[in-house]
């Protein structure tokens, strides 16, 4: 997806939650955690009924929402906070280490203004977006962002007075303060358009599992489709994931599930000789060890294309990637059941990439299937203590 067009697409929804100084103070402070009412009216010096007009307002933003009395962040409120907080520090020009979101929130009304400068403008957000690909002309940027150098004029001037570009030979490009804004901003604005395209998915599943760089990061999965089964298209769903799966030039996943189709299909790229990885929980391990499974799994060493990590903790999603396929599965929000909907992405390079980080994270963190066959057996094995 275009990101010129993804950013004025997510616009919206930015522009609404800019406009509100107290809004974006609340996103910060619920980002420690839930706080009460009372105690957010005094850390915002308001009042208890402002607090909880804007908390309605973020709400229909789908960012946070009231529990018990209290409000605290959404699911999509805490992935947009992950990047709201280093884009503020960006502007601060400080280590993120050296902020706390509640110290941010204090200060906000020093950058209020530049920040609205930026965020309440489409034309200059886009000529932010412009910049980030290289030097722009004047006339490049009239004709990219459809505005007359009249319109143009006074943003490019403020963008100057405030360090944030340069002018070198009749071209304008990123001063190096602004690369690290820009590059800071781009990635909220890009969260901000998956948080406003893909908001029921997000606050509707647990996400808890998910390791920090995947939540840091999800903003790369902006190109993937929302598939959900139905009683009419859960067959079709399953035979073309595993159509993906036998063409594949290699495969890695996470699973905390397994089924006879499952061990089936998977049985034919390996013997095929297509380099597999796994990952599965302990609990889900040893079901594989057992009926009807145990047939194909006591020939997994001889199949040196095909490897098995064993993950310490549960998995409370499902993860495909392969050269040209993307899905995604998680648990409800209930953290118990999985949802019946996924997200799919097909040759999505950002998607895929993602999934690679994600299990390459989850697998430095798991043991060879043989280091735990043989801690398990050790443990079955050993004589019972006596009493």
């Amino acid at each position: 997806m275009d990101d010129i067009a993804t950013i004025r697409r997510c616009l919206p929804a930015v522009t609404a939650l800019f406009r509100s100084a107290l809004a974006v103070r609340l996103l910060l402070y619920l980002a420690g955690g839930p706080q009460t009412l009372q105690a957010l009216a005094g850390m915002v010096g308001s009042s208890p009924g402002a607090v909880h007009r804007v908390l309605k307002h973020l709400a229909v933003l789908g960012l946070a929402e009231e529990a018990d009395g209290a409000g605290v962040l959404t699911n999509c409120g805490t992935i947009l906070a992950k990047q709201l907080i280093p884009m503020l520090e960006a502007f601060h020009g400080v280590p993120g280490d050296e902020r706390s979101a509640c110290l941010l929130a204090e200060q906000y009304p020093v950058y209020e203004q530049r920040l609205k400068s930026i965020f309440l403008s489409a034309h200059v957000l886009t000529i932010l977006a412009s910049l980030r690909k290289g030097p722009v002309t004047p006339e490049e940027l009239r004709a990219i962002t459809g505005a007359r150098s009249s319109t143009l004029r006074p943003k490019l001037k403020k963008l100057l007075e405030d360090g944030l570009i340069v002018e070198r030979h009749h071209r304008f490009l990123l001063s190096r303060k602004g690369e690290a804004i820009v590059s800071r901003g781009h990635a909220f604005l890009m969260t901000a358009a998956l948080v406003a395209m893909q908001r029921e998915f997000w606050n509707g599943h647990a996400i808890g599992d998910l390791p920090g760089c995947a939540l840091e990061s999800l903003s790369d999965l902006i190109d993937v489709e929302i598939n959900d089964d139905t009683p009419e298209n859960i067959a079709e769903n399953l035979n073309l994931y595993f159509d993906f799966v036998e063409r594949a030039e290699w495969i890695y996943g996470i699973s905390g599930w397994v089924s006879t189709r499952l061990s089936e299909e998977y049985a034919k790229p390996v013997m095929a000789g297509t380099p597999i990885e796994m990952i599965y929980p302990a609990e889900t391990t040893c079901l594989l060890f057992r009926e009807p499974y145990i047939e194909k799994m006591q020939y997994y060493d001889l199949y040196p294309n095909f490897r098995v990590w064993v993950y310490p903790g549960p998995a409370r999603f499902g993860l495909t990637v392969t050269d040209s396929l993307f899905v995604l599965k998680l648990h409800a929000r209930d953290g118990v059941t999985f949802s019946t909907s996924r997200l799919r992405a097909v040759a999505s390079p950002r998607a895929i990439a993602w999934g690679r980080r994600v299990f390459d994270h989850v697998r430095r963190e798991s043991v060879p299937i043989e280091e735990f066959l043989a801690d398990y057996r050790q443990r079955r094995d050993r004589p019972p203590a006596e009493p």
